[in-house]
């Protein structure tokens, strides 16, 4: 992907021109060219509260998948040094 379609579909921000199919900046845009899914439903108040009550390891324990699949979806996007720290964190929180 170029310019702003780098990082789809977890760091880029959609062309609302493109999706018109308006755009003329064609690949000089900023904004990401690749079709995007939905957006993800978003945790009501309920579900916020309940993360905030839940303790850390197990808070942790159900967020570590999804974080390890994020990563693995930017990190070609994201400079060796960012991906060396992430890395290192990753085994401090599965122990």
């Amino acid at each position: 992907p170029r310019g702003g379609s780098r990082g789809h579909p977890d760091l880029c921000w959609p062309c609302l021109f493109h999706a018109q199919g308006t755009c003329q900046k064609g690949d000089t845009c900023g904004f990401c060219h690749v079709m995007h899914p939905r957006r993800p439903v978003r945790f009501d108040k309920l579900h916020r509260e309940t993360l905030k009550r839940m303790p850390f390891g197990h808070l942790i324990g159900a967020a570590l998948p999804i974080l390890r699949e994020k990563y693995g979806n930017i990190q070609d996007c994201l400079d060796a040094s960012v991906c060396v720290a992430v890395e290192a964190l990753f085994p401090r929180f599965e122990a």
